[in-house]
């Protein structure tokens, strides 16, 4: 398939890839070319497998490790399937061309696939602890107060970003961590955090999971206040809770089925 003819693909959601790859280029010619025929179908879940099994009709997409992604078969469609997913679940994103994707999304549906929408899988990634570009980092923090150390490699050769990773990766402005809330009480992302009458923090991201039975944050905090199971002070500004909420702090993936 001429379409996924190259050796990778980059997707990209927060609007500013083609801005970042600009600045990568050191003086190389390269050709630009912009194409809306391609869609992204995210299929999530524990029933993922069972239903990409449905309309696999060559090699099983099942067969890919995690993050491997590849050329398959769907429903007579040459698509290419990432296995990946935006929740705590195993999932698979189908990049198809654009008129197959109604095809394949209807046959996902009649099958037991419900849609949802961004509001839900927000819910599942703030569950499953994963960032969001906007919220939780702008692009100006570092992998060590992201908590993603472990996605650079130190032995590789000079990478983009690598000597001021190393150099700020010694003293963090801030961290991110999880927040636990018991109860459902919705908290605005901006929401404070105080430990022993001192604000120590914000709130990036939250979701009041029901099926968790909890409220559960992302937050970001001072360095020196970040310690597993140590109980804060939550102060939403748009709500009048004059002791404001108990929240104990914990790890960030409060949900993983993979």
């Amino acid at each position: 398939c001429q379409k996924f003819d190259a050796d990778w693909l980059i997707c990209l959601g927060a609007g500013f890839g083609v801005e970042y790859l600009t600045k990568s280029l050191h003086g190389a010619e390269v050709i630009a070319k912009a194409d809306d025929d391609l869609a992204c179908l995210m299929l999530q879940g524990p029933n993922s497998k069972r239903l990409i099994h449905t309309c696999a009709t060559g090699a099983p997409p099942t067969s890919l490790p995690r993050f491997g992604h590849g050329l398959f078969s769907i429903l007579g469609c040459e698509v290419m399937i990432a296995r990946t997913s935006y929740s705590g679940e195993d999932g698979f994103e189908i990049f198809t061309e654009r008129q197959d994707a109604t095809y394949i999304w209807r046959h996902l549906i009649s099958n037991g696939a419900s849609p949802v929408g961004f509001d839900a899988i927000d819910i599942a990634r703030v569950e499953a602890g994963l960032l969001f570009f906007g919220k939780d980092m702008t692009g100006l923090e570092t992998l060590t107060e992201l908590e993603l150390d472990f996605i650079a490699d130190e032995s590789k050769r000079e990478f983009r970003g690598k000597t001021a990773w190393q150099r700020k990766s010694k003293n963090p402005r801030h961290k991110l961590c999880g927040l636990s809330i018991d109860g459902l009480f919705p908290m605005r992302e901006g929401a404070s955090l105080w430990v022993n009458n001192s604000p120590v923090g914000k709130i990036t991201s939250c979701a009041t999971s029901t099926w968790l039975g909890r409220t559960v944050a992302i937050a970001r905090m001072e360095p020196g206040s970040v310690t597993s199971k140590r109980q804060v002070k939550v102060f939403d500004d748009g709500q009048c809770y004059a002791e404001g909420r108990a929240g104990i702090i914990c790890s960030r993936r409060f949900y993983s089925n993979v």
